[in-house]
C-alpha cells in the first residue's frame, strides 16, 4: 500500500504523495466492490499494445461528459455537454491541440476571458460515442 511511501521520495520524483494514497484508497474500493459482487478483475500486461488505449478508454468511460472539442480553425475547444468555450492550461504538456480531449478540471474565470481546462488528455472520439448519444438523447 502506499500510506508507507515515503513522502520524500514523491517529492524527489514530482508526485503527489496525498494523490497517489488516494488513488490507492480508490482501488482498493473497487477491488472490494469487485469481490463482493463476484466480478473477474482483469488487467492488461504492460507489455501489451493496447495497455494505454485500455488507460484511455477507461478514463474516457469514467468522464464521457467532459468532453471538449478543437473549433474549426482555432486554438480552443467547445465543450460538447454545455457548448462553453474553453482553452487549455497553459501549463499542459500536450506538444500539440488534438481534436477531442477529455478534462477532469475546468477553471471558469468570471473576470478573464478565457476558462481553463486543467488535467486532461488527447482522445479518440469513438470511445465515448455510445455514452455521451445515449446521455444526451435521454
Amino acid at each position: 500500500m502506499l500510506v508507507d511511501m515515503d513522502a520524500n521520495w514523491c517529492f524527489e520524483h514530482y508526485l503527489s504523495h496525498r494523490s497517489l494514497v488516494s488513488a490507492d484508497n480508490v482501488r482498493a474500493q473497487l477491488k472490494r466492490v469487485m469481490e463482493r459482487n463476484d466480478l473477474e478483475m482483469m488487467s492488461t500486461p504492460f507489455e501489451d499494445p493496447t495497455y494505454y488505449t485500455n488507460i484511455r478508454r477507461a478514463l474516457t468511460c469514467g468522464f464521457f461528459m467532459q468532453v471538449a472539442k478543437k473549433a474549426q480553425g482555432a486554438k480552443h475547444y467547445v465543450t460538447v455537454k454545455d457548448q462553453q468555450i474553453v482553452s487549455l492550461h497553459p501549463s499542459t504538456v500536450l506538444e500539440t491541440l488534438p481534436e477531442w480531449v477529455i478534462y477532469n478540471e475546468y477553471s471558469p474565470f468570471p473576470f478573464r476571458v478565457k476558462s481553463l481546462c486543467l488535467t486532461l488528455f488527447k482522445s479518440n472520439p469513438f470511445y465515448f460515442i455510445p455514452q455521451l448519444s445515449s446521455s444526451l438523447m435521454s
